[in-house]
């Protein structure tokens, strides 16, 4: 028994998706923080608010870092003290985190030779 897939173009994002700005995840290694990747707000909460599925985000910066899945964590602030603790279908709706991975002696801030910088994915 043979099966047809039946293939459709995309469809392109609506001018009021396309509108809204990223949020944007830093590489704190550097000074100032550089972007490491961006995300546009595609998953919608329950109040409306558009924002970026955390486990998305999350598995994402930790693939960019050398698949950092034990230690790589999202913070709010450039010093990594405010970790991102929410369940993982959490919608992230601010407009910037940063990306950590803790090594030995607590938070270090993963060294990139080639930052990577993957727009709107």
């Amino acid at each position: 028994m043979t099966s047809h897939l039946t293939l459709r173009a995309a469809q392109r994002p609506s001018l009021e998706m396309m509108n809204r700005p990223a949020i944007r995840f830093m590489h704190p290694g550097y000074t100032p923080p550089r972007v490491l990747l961006n995300f546009p707000r595609v998953d919608q909460t329950t109040d409306e608010t558009f924002g970026v599925h955390f486990g998305t985000a999350l598995v994402a910066c930790q693939i960019v870092a050398n698949n950092a899945f034990d230690n790589g964590y999202l913070s709010v602030d450039v010093d990594g003290y405010e970790e991102v603790d929410e369940p993982f279908d959490f919608i992230l709706t601010k407009p910037v985190y940063y990306f950590f991975v803790c090594g030995h002696g607590g938070r270090t801030r993963f060294i990139s030779r080639s930052p990577f910088i993957a727009n709107n994915l």
